[in-house]
């Protein structure tokens, strides 16, 4: 019905941004979190966002070396 609006440069370096910010911001919350626990956020089928699945993915890698 309405004609899908084009993403300029700009629109995606600002939807990429966000994107790190809201990833950092669930490091931030995840980082006392226990090993079993963060495998179970960053499970495909868990529920939790795809930022929040990624930054249990970085918590694992870089503490528990995943």
């Amino acid at each position: 019905m309405f004609p899908e609006k084009e993403l300029t440069e700009k629109d995606l370096a600002e939807q990429s941004a966000k994107k790190e910010n809201l990833i950092k911001m669930y490091e931030r919350k995840f980082e006392t979190k226990t090993e079993s626990e963060l495998k179970t956020i960053a499970d495909e089928k868990s529920g939790y966002v795809d930022e929040a699945k990624i930054a249990s993915k970085n918590i694992l890698k870089n503490k528990y070396v995943l």
